[in-house]
């Protein structure tokens, strides 16, 4: 069975708690543009407010692996093409 619980309770204690967010791009650092400046104002913005956010893109050239951004934000460029 299901048990019950207040709905009121639901919205605070997922606040508290912050969710984690893994932001999927094709396009992110180094390069620049509007999709790569959008995704990374996001992530900042997500950060902030308590959540935990990490960006998925691919390889650039021999940029691979996970490196931290500024502001907290890790970025795991993927060998995948």
């Amino acid at each position: 069975p299901l048990e019950a619980r207040s709905v009121d309770s639901a919205p605070l204690e997922l606040a508290a708690a912050g969710h984690c967010v893994c932001m999927v791009c094709d396009f992110f650092h180094p390069s620049v543009g509007g999709v790569e400046k959008h995704v990374y104002a996001l992530s900042q913005s997500l950060i902030r407010l308590g959540h935990k956010v990490v960006v998925l893109t691919h390889q650039y050239g021999d940029l691979r692996g996970v490196r931290m951004l500024p502001g907290g934000l890790k970025v795991y460029y993927a060998p995948i093409h």
